[in-house]
């Protein structure tokens, strides 16, 4: 179809009046923005108090360039509670075209020097305003949950606050309660290009932490590993509030890629441990170390059903066990759970069984080879059919 001399020339004069009308209200909103954020910043304040019990403060406000805000001096105190946050600098920044498209994601955070103190005491704590039901008159309208499209929207607005630079300093964070603290001090965490690395004191002088890795949120990847300074990572805090002894050399995970086909959601992913150790009175009574362990795993999310797929591999030192999990929601609940493996060398089973799990297994020689297949199937409706 060609276009005529004329229909090029309306054509022309409509595009340029629709680029003049955005370009004037962008200088509009531009000269307009500092008045425009004082108005979000009331709105932010208001709506933490009367929804959340919040006193929110903000000494000073104001953006820096085209597109980032520096916020000083900021202080959350939920009423009639302990102090829950203070940031002495901070500033953020978002990607222009996204948000024209109605999507925030963060180019740029900055942080210097501030503290979260979570507090509990008994069963009163000044975070427990997250858990609250908002406040509303109107009666909540029920809809059907479908897993596939909050978990895709769980993984994008995790993955758009992931900025391309990111430099925090001084930040920490304290747990306290009636049996113990935590503390979690950042000296520096840093984002460039891609490129993950920070420095975490735990209580302080107790040990240091490292994270580090790469992120690409565009292409919805992360490799991300946590490991720590010449002995193994490790909360005792865990074993004080709960018995349970836990500790390991290195933890990573991968994100390979998220695709969406239709109603379903796929994730493919990675977690590997080394050289853990877990120790609790209800798992067994002395220490159980697994030297190596991982899980190559491709998660479905549908509608009403959560999946770990077939295609999925548990590798235990030097046996590797296939996995099939599936969760489904409605009409029924329904729980499916099938493992496969190769035909193995028998010796290698037992010598890849973590150490102290099976005491009575620990040294047995054994000869031949075997293959293992569960299938397993509960229908939450009809439970004598399993």
């Amino acid at each position: 179809m060609q276009i005529s001399k004329k229909q090029y020339k309306i054509i022309r004069i409509v595009s340029i009046s629709l680029l003049g009308l955005v370009l004037i209200g962008g200088a509009i909103a531009y000269t307009k923005r500092e008045a425009l954020l004082n108005t979000a910043i009331k709105k932010a304040i208001s709506k933490a108090d009367k929804e959340y019990d919040l006193e929110l403060k903000i000494e000073s406000a104001g953006f820096v360039g085209l597109s980032s805000v520096s916020f000083k001096n900021i202080t959350v105190v939920p009423r009639g509670r302990d102090s829950l946050a203070r940031i002495l600098n901070f500033r953020v920044g978002v990607k222009l075209f996204p948000l024209i498209l109605g999507d925030i994601k963060l180019s740029e955070i900055k942080l210097d020097r501030g503290i979260v103190n979570l507090v509990k005491r008994d069963s009163v704590s000044n975070f427990d305003f997250i858990f609250r039901k908002k406040k509303s008159d109107e009666p909540e309208e029920k809809t059907e949950m479908d897993l596939g499209r909050l978990a895709n929207s769980l993984i994008n607005q995790l993955l758009y606050k992931i900025p391309d630079d990111m430099d925090i300093r001084d930040f920490e964070i304290k747990f306290r309660d009636d049996s113990g603290s935590v503390s979690l001090f950042t000296r520096s965490a840093t984002i460039d290009d891609g490129n993950v690395n920070s420095t975490i004191l735990v209580n302080r002088n107790e040990s240091v932490w490292h994270v580090e890795g790469t992120v690409d949120p565009g292409d919805k990847q992360l490799d991300l590993k946590l490991f720590a300074d010449n002995k193994k990572v490790e909360l005792p805090y865990l074993e004080k509030r709960f018995g349970l002894k836990l500790n390991f050399d290195t933890a990573m995970t991968e994100m390979r890629g998220v695709n969406r086909s239709g109603s379903q959601l796929e994730v493919n992913g990675s977690w590997r441990v080394k050289n853990l150790l877990v120790n609790h009175s209800r798992i067994a009574g002395n220490d159980i170390i697994v030297p190596d362990a991982s899980l190559d795993a491709d998660m479905v999310f549908g509608k009403n059903f959560v999946a770990i797929d077939s295609t999925s591999t548990i590798h235990l030192k030097n046996i590797q066990i296939h996995p099939f999990i599936k969760y489904t929601l409605s009409p029924s609940k329904i729980y499916e759970l099938k493992l496969h493996t190769e035909e193995l060398d028998a010796q290698e089973i037992m010598n890849s069984f973590p150490k102290g799990l099976f005491e009575s297994l620990d040294g047995i020689q054994v000869a031949g080879k075997l293959q293992y297949n569960l299938d397993f199937y509960l229908d939450s409706q009809n439970p004598d059919s399993v």
